[in-house]
């Protein structure tokens, strides 16, 4: 991941820099969503637990308001590899969110995992994941997820078959869902992965792979 982030972001320095600093008590805990959803920030050094997210009617169902609400999770079982984190995500290495796919390229990945066996030095797979909060995934929509593969494959000089993508959004209309299909059977070595997210009326999410 260091060796990445070097990569992609050539003005940096990270050997100069320092980690967060270490909190020096921590006597509150505090639900992410009360201050997802606009409550005070704390003023003293607290846990911060995520366990629900901030859910909206539609439809008959419950959408999550914020797609930063829905990464912020997202990033906060991978960081602490969580059973639903894995689950969700298979036996990965490392994970980051907000990567650029480029130095020079404003666009960046939502979600990036690297699989990694221990005794090696590099990741043998990268599975890059677009997250959507409200939107309707259709066979257009795939196209966005696809480009960002195909400029993290050249500009990673990535080998053939180590690169997959995967999309977490409420929805997929029957096109999109029959093109990944039928991509499933022509670009094995790139899979691509659509996986409905759902939201009970407490803020609840579960995940279920739809291919």
């Amino acid at each position: 991941m260091i060796q990445l982030l070097r990569k992609y972001n050539t003005d940096s320095v990270p050997t100069t820099q320092s980690g967060p600093p270490s909190p020096k008590s921590i006597n509150l805990y505090a639900e992410a969503i009360d201050i997802i959803s606009g409550g005070n920030r704390p003023s003293t050094d607290t846990i911060i637990d995520f366990t629900r997210l901030p859910a909206v009617p539609s439809k008959g169902c419950y959408l999550c308001q914020y797609e930063f609400a829905l990464q912020g999770y997202i990033s906060y079982i991978l960081s602490r590899q969580t059973p639903q984190a894995r689950a969700l995500m298979g036996q990965y290495s490392e994970s980051l969110t907000e990567v650029p796919l480029s130095a020079a390229e404003p666009r960046r990945i939502d979600v990036l995992c690297t699989y990694q066996e221990a005794q090696e030095n590099k990741p043998y797979f990268y599975l890059l994941t677009e997250l959507k909060a409200k939107d309707t995934i259709t066979a257009d929509g795939l196209s966005q997820l696809l480009g960002y593969m195909r400029i993290f494959t050249q500009k990673k000089a990535v080998e053939f078959g180590d690169i997959g993508g995967a999309i977490i959004a409420p929805e997929f209309n029957q096109d999109a869902i029959s093109y990944a299909q039928q991509r499933s059977q022509i670009e094995v070595e790139k899979p691509l992965r659509l996986i409905k997210y759902q939201l009970d009326s407490s803020g609840i999410i579960s995940f279920t792979p739809i291919i």
